[in-house]
């Protein structure tokens, strides 16, 4: 094809395009009430097609009543219906013959005692509707694809977004919890439902306040309000199973294989779920586990989220699902978590579950220290065979007999035992001196913990009065962890003198730990804006550190002898009493909440073999809130004890170039915190953004006393200093364009700033460090049709590190990050995935690549009936180019750090959805065409 053929084919998609877009017709008018004249304020204004009553484009009116509905076709006869909760239903027919804006007036309604669905056509069923504090949202108005899930749904809504991770927000607020016809059914996660349900069983989406978050917290401020997400399901649609179900194989005998079921039957529901591959990375992504597999409906304690470039995974209480290790590693699991709601008044659920990872980690380290004009280099290589396995048991109940008490309890056991066999080789040198030391080591590293920990919460408010609410809660927490770590090392030093020098050594740890606390709370109101809290704080903490040192008896062959030199054990009980008196003011405008808390603390030491030192401490603890137009401020103090493991005065050689010794001298640490934020949304814009600013101010903060010796090994204490200061400063905006249900475009930016300055003490000079670190961001959600998906972004983070004595020098750093997601459905059946991630590193250590690129592509198609098949043939790092590396900056260190991963390969997977939602026989269940 000529470069004229090729003008001029542009030259006609463009006037195609642009007669497309720009040939349409914008309508505005005014809903007032019939009676009184008033502007009826978030009434909706829908245009259909006359001919078939499809959804053309909808708005709301303005605080004034004013609408203005654009995109209207040219010559196609339309109907515009205007509605209204409790007002009659307003019609207008008519077809737009200019490309213009026409106004057509004031349109009066008047009040109606039948309810909007009686008066209303259903096919012209408004695709928005308001009524009082609930917006409601008809599913069948929000085109998806047949196989979407309400994930897919939620992204068409105007306000509402999801992000990547299936976090969900309306109108700038966090959706806390998804209902089902009203019910808590899926507990607290709201991805179970987003990301497992059908889009095709939901009839309307309801959107309200958050109102229970009152009763779950007797400081509950009203601006915080997050939002609750209600999904009414198809008449019929009362009982079914879902999951999903895959297995895998490619080259470099790499496999991936798993199972997530879920049955639900009115009032039960049971979760299974296992997994296990050699990719890796997680078998399951977060929602599907915490979906699917149930966790959040019965609560974790913890998340910890990888994010390195083998794919990245996640942990739940400790539990790995891949991904979370570095090197090729391998993850296996299995569990189930069961539920139970028979009413809205009460609901019970149980979980197991049982999870192995094991790992061949190869690690590379150049980390460099400068102090004066020396740069001591460190480079280290090591090979790591990890092993860890845990196990996981949940249980809990949330009660509510009637609309005045809230009763929940959970509690858990967990149990995890860690396995390292680690082989290293570290050379220690500087830039004058040349090498200082060479050693090689066998660590053997095994790790024995348990725990269980239990929650309760119990609120009444009174039946009399309003705002009067009494709480009482309580925590309990125990943990007992054993570890032995065995150092088997042969160094050699060349500075002064050159010398051998080898150690043998068990260290066997033992670190209990049981913490109680119980916390009563009451509010009383003393008028319409005012209202007294008062609340105690009771806590009992009980810490135990032992360490002992045994060496190698040369003779039996085995760790015998006890080194009392590094040899000791710490106890320590503290008793902790907070009663505090908050006095609050709110409007519907304007919170403020201003008291103190008198917190004070009786513990004592009690070294092994020794008399107890008992302190005690003091202090009036501030409590300033304000919510003003969405701007929130805070704040507040807190005073932290040293922890017991920096206390015990022995000394650890279990690494012997870094040597640490406790200090019974430390002293707590007090901490100020400022913070303020504003939050504003614009809905008629479809808009909004925050700013925030978090200030904290310590004294007796923990750092560490460095001595470097002339061999190149260093010794560390921790010590206390005053003046650590830390600032944090964050703004983000988000525009939504949401166009005839075709085109959506989600635009954000967003950028932080954080400044940190603190002492450094390194061979007796003691400095003041700032560091200062900006990351700045953009990011883009396209969808097209549901045909084309895209979503680049793009960030840099730099750091600039500066010190106050010339003995230290100024370190600047900076990475860029760009990646890119795009996804095509096209043709039929057929979906292209790629990811593109890029990072390039502006200064590195010699002989490190500057960049990484990692490409992953896929083509799926789909198959079966209702596509509930898929296969899939992807390529894990295409260009063969991905690496791991990472390099940051603390202190005077300048830390490059690489670890093996896996390269290259293909991976051809099958997948089958289960979604037999509501089946009304037995014979359906199974049936696949």
């Amino acid at each position: 094809m000529t470069t004229s053929s090729l003008r001029l084919l542009f030259i006609c998609l463009a006037a195609t395009f642009t007669t497309t877009v720009y040939s349409q017709a914008t309508i505005t008018g005014k809903v007032i009430d019939s009676a009184t004249g008033s502007p009826l304020a978030l009434a909706t204004v829908s245009v259909f097609a006359a001919s078939d009553t499809s959804l053309i484009n909808y708005r709301l009116a303005n605080e004034d009543g004013i609408f203005k509905v654009s995109g209207i076709p040219l010559n196609i006869p339309c109907r515009m219906v205007i509605s209204f909760s409790g007002y009659a239903v307003k019609r207008l027919e008519f077809t737009m013959t200019e490309d213009k804006t026409l106004d057509l007036g004031s349109f009066a309604l008047a009040t109606s005692a039948k309810s909007l669905e009686e008066i209303m056509v259903r096919a012209e069923r408004p695709p928005v509707s308001v009524r009082k504090d609930t917006i409601e949202f008809n599913a069948s108005s929000f085109k998806t694809l047949p196989a979407a899930l309400v994930e897919d749904l939620l992204k068409r809504l105007p306000g509402v977004q999801v992000d990547k991770a299936g976090n969900i927000t309306a109108n700038g607020k966090r959706v806390n919890k998804i209902l089902v016809d009203g019910k808590a059914f899926f507990g607290d996660d709201p991805k179970m439902a987003t990301r497992n349900l059908p889009a095709s069983v939901i009839d309307k989406v309801q959107l309200t306040d958050d109102k229970e978050a009152a009763d779950r917290d007797i400081d509950f401020n009203p601006n915080d309000m997050g939002k609750v997400i209600n999904l009414t399901l198809k008449k019929g649609i009362k009982k079914g199973w879902f999951g999903r179900t895959y297995a895998g194989g490619g080259t470099k005998d790499r496999y991936e294989a798993g199972g997530i079921f879920n049955i639900y039957r009115d009032t039960m529901q049971l979760s299974l779920v296992g997994f296990s591959n050699n990719i890796g990375r997680s078998g399951f992504s977060i929602h599907d586990i915490s979906g699917i597999g149930g966790f959040d409906r019965s609560g974790f304690n913890s998340l910890s989220i990888g994010t390195r470039a083998a794919g990245g995974g996640f942990a739940i209480n400790g539990i790995s699902f891949g991904g979370m290790e570095p090197g090729i590693a391998r993850s296996s699991g299995i569990g189930f978590n069961l539920n139970h709601a028979p009413n809205k008044k009460r609901s019970f659920f149980s979980q197991y579950f049982i999870g192995e990872t094991s790992a061949q980690i190869n690690e590379r380290i150049n980390k460099r220290d400068f102090y004066g004009d020396t740069v001591v280099t460190s480079l280290t290589n090591s090979s790591n065979k990890k092993r860890n396995l845990t196990h996981n048991l949940n249980a809990g109940m949330n009660l509510k007999p009637d609309s005045l008490h809230l009763i929940q309890f959970k509690a858990g056991l967990r149990t995890n035992f860690l396995q390292e066999n680690i082989n290293s080789h570290i050379d220690i040198s500087n830039q004058t001196d040349g090498d200082l030391t060479e050693g090689r080591a066998r660590l053997l590293n095994q790790a024995l913990e348990g725990n269980y920990n239990h929650e309760f919460f119990f609120t009444r408010k009174s039946p009399s009065k309003a705002g009067r609410m009494f709480q009482l809660n309580h925590w309990l927490a125990w943990q007992k962890s054993k570890q032995d770590f065995t150092t088997e090392s042969v160094n050699q030093y060349f500075q002064p003198l050159t010398y051998f020098d080898s150690l043998y050594q068990l260290r066997q740890s033992s670190f209990p730990n049981l913490s109680i606390i119980a916390l009563a709370q009451f509010a009383e109101p003393l008028g319409k804006n005012w209202t007294l809290k008062y609340q105690t704080r009771l806590e009992f903490n009980q810490d135990q550190q032992e360490a002992n040192v045994l060496g190698l008896d040369p003779m039996k062959q085995d760790f015998t002898i006890k080194d009392s030199s590094q040899s000791n054990a710490l106890i320590r009980d503290r008793m902790l009493a907070a009663p505090g008196m908050v006095l609050q003011y709110m409007t519907k405008k304007l919170s403020l909440t201003f008291g103190f808390t008198g917190q004070y603390q009786k513990y004592a030491t009690t070294p092994l073999g020794k008399a107890s030192n008992q302190d005690h401490l003091f202090n009036l603890l501030p409590n300033l809130q304000m919510a003003f137009k969405g701007f929130n401020f805070r704040l507040g103090k807190s005073i932290n004890l040293p922890p017991l493991s920096q206390l015990l005065a022995v000394k650890d050689s279990s690494s012997p170039f870094q040597v640490r010794f406790g200090n019974p001298n430390l002293q707590p640490s007090r901490t100020t915190n400022l913070s303020l934020n504003k939050f504003m949304v614009s809905k008629d814009r479809t808009m909004d953004y925050n700013l925030y600013l978090n200030a904290n101010f310590t004294n007796g903060d923990l750092i560490f006393d460095r001595r470097f010796g002339s061999d190149g090994t260093q010794t560390l204490v921790p010590v206390n200093r005053d003046g650590t200061r830390e600032f944090r400063v964050g703004t983000g905006i988000t525009k939504e364009f949401k166009k005839n249900q075709s085109f959506q475009v989600s635009l954000q930016a967003r950028a932080t700033v954080r400044y940190t300055r603190q002492s450094i003490l390194m061979n007796e000079v003691e400095s003041k460090v700032s560091a200062f670190q900006w990351e700045p961001g953009f990011s883009m959600t396209l969808n097209w049709k549901n045909i084309l998906e895209f979503r680049p972004e793009y960030r840099f983070l730099g750091t600039s590190t500066s010190y106050t004595d010339k003995f230290f020098t100024n370190l600047n750093a900076g990475q860029h990050y760009i990646q890119s997601d795009l996804t095509i459905r096209w043709p039929k059946d057929i979906i292209w995935e790629n990811n593109i991630e890029y990072r390039y590193s502006n200064t590195v250590s010699p002989g490190l690549p500057k960049d990484n690129l990692l490409w992953n592509a896929g083509v799926s198609l789909q198959f079966l009936k209702e596509k509930k098949g898929m296969v899939k043939l992807g390529v894990y790092d295409l260009l063969n180019r991905n690496n791991n590396l990472t390099r940051f900056a603390t202190g005077n260190q300048i830390i490059d750090q690489e670890v093996n991963i896996l390269n290259r390969y293909f991976l051809l997977t099958f997948t089958y959805s289960i979604r037999n939602i509501g089946v009304r026989s037995q014979k359906d269940r199974f049936q696949l065409f």
